[in-house]
């Protein structure tokens, strides 16, 4: 109870309501690797530039420096992150892949607003990383074991080529030896009864030529 110039005012706390007004919270400001970029609800970054920073709010005018605020980056944060006096979230070395960031507000009476304001956020990969070059290294590596098997396979080739060439080549010599050597013993072995034949013969033609 107050004591006033008009009279008594009485003051019942209990009879205070809460304040249930709440609004959606909404993304003020957004960089990407230091430099400002455009607010938008579906938003692609390269691999160089996966850091993030939102800067966000609630028009809960009536009590708007009481707001409490909950984001969470669905597959990076395990849990919620609840804060009320930092408005900014902040990620770097985000690997690739497609994450969606999510955002909650409550009034200054702990009343959360049902509705989540949410970014898309794709990450890509490094050019090294995607399917395409994934393929062309398999492609590659497939085409430099082929090179080098049939090196391989040439240089085998050649070298049992040149192996039969030797091998038929010593055969050739060692047939030409053979042949010599039988016609040389071929030959020694006529002449030795020739020559038996031919001491007689000679004698003979010598005692007729006398007569």
């Amino acid at each position: 109870m107050f004591g006033g110039i008009g009279g008594i005012t009485v003051f019942k706390p209990e009879n205070l309501l809460k304040n249930t007004w709440t609004k959606k919270p909404v993304i003020t400001k957004m960089e990407s690797g230091g430099k400002e970029i455009k607010i938008e609800k579906d938003i692609t970054l390269n691999h160089r530039s996966n850091s993030l920073t939102l800067t966000f709010s609630a028009p809960n005018y009536p009590s708007w420096g009481k707001n409490s605020f909950a984001y969470k980056l669905e597959n990076f944060d395990k849990e919620w992150i609840y804060t009320s006096t930092y408005r900014i979230a902040s990620y770097s070395n985000i690997p690739k892949g497609k994450y969606q960031f999510l955002l909650r507000a409550a009034n200054g009476d702990d009343i959360w607003n049902e509705e989540v304001e949410i970014i898309n956020i794709t990450i890509l990969p490094a050019w090294y990383n995607t399917l395409a070059a994934n393929i062309g290294f398999i492609l590659i590596f497939l085409i430099v074991v082929w090179i080098l098997l049939k090196s391989y396979l040439d240089r085998k080739n050649m070298k049992n080529s040149l192996e039969l060439d030797k091998q038929e080549k010593e055969h050739r010599e060692e047939m030409n030896m053979m042949k010599t050597s039988f016609i040389m013993n071929t030959s020694h072995e006529i002449r030795t009864p020739l020559t038996l034949i031919l001491a007689p013969l000679t004698e003979m033609l010598t005692r007729s030529t006398d007569l």
